[in-house]
């Protein structure tokens, strides 16, 4: 019997892998998805900027998506910076469908790496917690609400985590490389982002802000080159229609709603007061600052305070959760251990929703 297993292994994976190209190749291009889909945001940008016209258009952005199937009334803008193009253009270049499905092939093995990769890193380096901690991964409410609706979050989990793993091998130049994915939604992972800078210019590892600042050149090159005009017109559109018009369910915007919507500075003051909380979490810690045990706290207080954010952008919590889950798993005769394990389980403990927040005409930041 494990012979005939081992035999037909391989090819059971192959069958499974191109059922489920196909499966998402229809599912993800049915009219009842697209119209929550925002990787046509990505696509539409990445092909204009390959083409050398203007990724942050809102008219030339609008008739793409409308060609791809986005019936929407209004354009899904492309609000990440421009290093961001180094990827979306790639993807510009293929037939929406294919491109669709590839993005949806490549975040979901973004997720299952990086599932195991935290309970190498942070959680258990038992090779027995790796199934619940891809349990975990794949059923997060996040997870299957950036899945579905083609978000780029999952690629965040990949800084901290990449530049964990290359610190810890004394990497330093693969860690600031690395490190500056989170460069592509930076109000997500900011105080990450501040921590690398402080550990760096503290112990003069010059190579981590190195690797940092090249990764970042090598990718606003590469969007540059197609299109010399792109940070001239990145700034214009964040200057003259700003997303300040946006209902998020984040911090800031509940001071907004308590306090006025039109003091738009409300916005930035939670990540503001985040970035304080660094410096002295910072100078606290700084003489026994083990990454693997403050990366958790600092993902988790960068998305609680991020000026922007949707539920789809809670999956860089998985940093913290499943090393959470293990200390469950640890004390799983504790009651409230159990508790919590049934709670989140049982039949639509993981379900994301977002009805009751008003859902904006752009979101791609």
């Amino acid at each position: 019997m494990l012979r005939i297993y081992r035999w037909l292994r391989w090819p059971l994976l192959l069958l499974a892998a191109t059922g489920l190209v196909f499966l998402a190749a229809w599912r993800l291009t049915q009219p009842d998805v697209l119209q929550w889909d925002d990787t046509v945001e990505y696509w539409a940008a990445g092909r204009l900027n390959a083409r050398g016209q203007n990724p942050y258009a809102p008219e030339a952005l609008h008739r793409l998506e409308r060609q791809a199937g986005r019936p929407l009334e209004e354009p899904l803008m492309m609000w990440n910076p421009p290093w961001l193009l180094a990827l979306a253009m790639p993807l510009g270049l293929l037939p929406y469908p294919a491109a669709r499905v590839l993005w949806f092939l490549l975040h979901l093995a973004v997720v299952f790496f990086a599932s195991v990769l935290i309970g190498k890193e942070i959680g258990s380096p038992s090779p027995a917690r790796q199934g619940p901690a891809i349990l975990l991964g794949v059923s997060f409410g996040p997870t299957l609400h950036a899945l579905k609706a083609g978000q780029i979050t999952p690629l965040m989990l990949l800084a901290p985590l990449g530049f964990l793993a290359c610190f810890r091998r004394h990497r330093w130049g693969m860690a600031g490389a690395i490190a500056a994915l989170g460069l592509i939604k930076p109000h997500l992972l900011h105080l990450f982002l501040g921590a690398v800078l402080l550990d760096a210019l503290a112990h003069r590892r010059w190579k981590i802000l190195l690797g940092f600042i090249g990764a970042v050149a090598l990718s606003s090159g590469l969007a540059t080159a197609a299109n010399p005009r792109v940070w001239e017109q990145y700034v214009y559109a964040v200057t003259h229609y700003p997303p300040k018009d946006w209902a998020t369910p984040t911090l800031g915007g509940l001071l907004r709603l308590l306090l006025g919507v039109e003091h738009f500075w409300l916005q930035f003051l939670p990540p503001a007061l985040g970035l304080i909380w660094l410096l002295f979490y910072w100078h606290r810690h700084r003489h026994a600052w083990q990454w693997e045990q403050r990366i958790p706290l600092l993902v988790m207080v960068s998305a609680t305070t991020a000026a922007y954010g949707w539920a789809f952008d809670s999956l860089v919590m998985l940093i913290a959760l499943i090393p959470a889950l293990f200390r469950l798993i640890e004390i799983r005769h504790h009651p409230a251990a159990v508790a919590l394990l049934v709670v989140y389980f049982v039949p639509g403990g993981s379900r994301c929703s977002t009805r009751g927040w008003p859902r904006p005409c752009c979101s791609g930041i």
